[in-house]
């Protein structure tokens, strides 16, 4: 049967036990703040194929469309990679010059923000 230790100093482990408890801390509130992230890229990504596939099911039967400042938002907001495969697979407003100027923009504006982030709440790991 293991021995019980009835104070800190009589437990020859507990330096131990204290530094990987220090360790398991920060990771664990770490490994949260990317489990978040990674949940609203899936959920932003969706949500962009989503959108660009209705604006171009509604741009062939001539319906109402998605205003393309929404489509800008959700690029800016992380769904960029996604609306560049969008706009390839569904050849969908590749060819308009001034909405791929703006596309490039949410873009750059993209990763200004996720750099703003990473320097503000100070990333590390």
């Amino acid at each position: 049967m293991a021995q019980a230790y009835h104070t800190y100093s009589e437990d020859p482990l507990m330096l131990i036990r204290v530094y990987c408890g220090f360790i398991r801390f920060p990771y664990a509130i770490w490994m949260t703040i990317y489990m978040w992230f990674g949940c609203w890229y899936i959920a932003i990504n969706t949500l962009t194929l989503v959108l660009y596939g209705y604006d171009k099911h509604a741009a062939i039967r001539n319906k109402w469309r998605i205003p393309e400042k929404y489509l800008h938002l959700v690029s800016v907001l992380g769904g960029w990679l996604t609306a560049r495969f969008c706009q390839h697979g569904f050849r969908h407003k590749f060819n308009k010059s001034s909405f791929m100027w703006r596309y490039w923009g949410s873009v750059i504006l993209h990763f200004g923000i996720l750099f703003g982030l990473y320097k503000s709440i100070g990333f590390t790991h």
